[in-house]
């Protein structure tokens, strides 16, 4: 694959921490980047999305899930097919 090199100007705090999101999720900077172009060519247009916050019961009721889930509770089995999450479903 040919490469080119993209020279940019961006706020030093921000390049800091989009670089630190790429570590997180076991990319490079020059990944995300990448990918953001894809997305907005594949779209055909730039997507500004306003982040979900979800309001306070919600909130709450999010990280009770998330504590049950560490803790193993109210987490259901893996299921191998559509047909036998259906038939545990079904005896409940």
């Amino acid at each position: 694959m040919k490469t080119a090199t993209i020279n940019l100007k961006t706020e030093t705090e921000l390049k800091r921490r989009a670089e630190q999101f790429a570590k997180n999720t076991g990319m490079s900077l020059s990944d995300v980047v990448n990918l953001s172009l894809r997305e907005t060519l594949n779209r055909g247009r730039i997507v500004v999305e306003e982040p979900l916050i979800p309001n306070v019961r919600t909130a709450r009721e999010l990280a009770r899930a998330v504590r049950d889930a560490k803790r193993g509770r109210n987490v259901s089995k893996a299921f191998s097919s559509t047909r036998e999450m259906d038939e545990y479903l079904d005896r409940l």
